[in-house]
């Protein structure tokens, strides 16, 4: 008798272990999929720094995240699709562009709010910046250091795990320093020059340009164009950003160098007209409002966006 107790005490035991496991896994996959649902953020969270690991992501790394359709917008340099574009492009803000000598180093980060689109699993993560660079001076004539601020905004699928789009914006007069002062100096226009002379040879065929005429036409060209300098248009801006990407991809970027219309390799024709995108394509004005605040507070113009001194540079002369 108390055998056969014991047996089914035994069973009522198991019986009940198991009832409460099932309810236990149960609880785990509610609560799991509650969190999705009620922490969208977390997810957010979860698949870009735990998964994806972007906070360790290297420029060399990123294409590893990029597919054909991503996209990297800079509203005064236009669109760039794809992971070698995108790769390209980025490296050009970096010390492997012929313009800076060292950078980019981050001196201060604003983490800013995760955003989540529940309908297309879209995250969207921004960050504030203040970097610092020294500018190259075998083509800006010094080795100038200063910093300058940058917003990114990160839009990543964290159902297929890629980034299907990257904003950026530079702050203030950053591009005005570019464009007016760095990118026009006597050694800046010489190495455009000197590229478009040896590297695309036999890309322009006879229609090669000499040193000498280079320097008459490019010295004719604008700065930049439209009112918030534009480098995707016909103008010096232009033709030296993609000068950094010819170093390394003449075939891809001799034709955005040319003086006249040329279609590259994929059928584009670059540095002709710009697309006048508003950074406000890019970003909303609160968004940008507090890109600015966080410059004030790392001692920063945000009319200006960097901390260049200019008297007695370039010419200019200061009171």
């Amino acid at each position: 008798f108390f055998r056969i107790s014991r047996l089914l005490l035994l069973r009522n035991f198991l019986n009940t272990m198991k009832s409460h496991l099932f309810l236990s896994v149960f609880f785990t996959i509610h609560v799991v999929a509650s969190s999705y649902t009620l922490f969208p953020r977390l997810r957010c969270l979860y698949v870009a720094l735990v998964e994806m690991k972007l906070q360790q992501l290297q420029t060399d790394g990123l294409a590893e995240f990029l597919r054909e359709d991503s996209l990297l917008s800079y509203a005064p340099a236009g669109n760039y699709f794809g992971p070698d574009a995108i790769v390209e492009y980025v490296h050009s803000a970096t010390a492997v562009s012929p313009y800076y000598k060292s950078g980019p180093n981050i001196t201060a980060v604003q983490v800013n709010p995760v955003e989540f689109d529940q309908d297309t699993d879209i995250c969207m993560m921004s960050a504030d910046f203040i970097i610092a660079y020294e500018s190259e001076p075998t083509l800006v004539g010094d080795d100038y250091k200063y910093r300058v601020g940058i917003t990114f905004k990160f839009f990543i699928d964290i159902r297929e795990k890629y980034i299907t789009q990257i904003n950026a914006h530079f702050a203030g007069g950053y591009l005005d320093l570019l464009t007016n002062y760095h990118w026009v100096t006597p050694q800046a226009i010489d190495f455009v020059c000197g590229i478009m002379e040896t590297l695309c040879v036999d890309i322009y065929g006879e229609d090669v340009y000499d040193v000498t005429n280079c320097r008459e036409r490019y010295a004719a060209l604008p700065n930049s164009t439209g009112p918030d300098n534009y480098i995707d248009g016909d103008s010096k801006g232009c033709r030296a950003l993609h000068s950094a990407f010819t170093v390394t991809n003449p075939e891809g970027h001799c034709a955005h160098l040319s003086f006249d219309p040329l279609m590259d390799p994929k059928g584009a024709i670059k540095c002709q007209e710009s697309d006048g995108r508003s950074v406000l394509d890019l970003f909303t004005q609160s968004e940008l409002d507090r890109f600015d605040a966080f410059q004030v507070r790392q001692g920063l113009d945000p009319n200006v966006g960097h901390d260049f001194d200019l008297c007695g540079e370039f010419g200019v002369d200061c009171p």
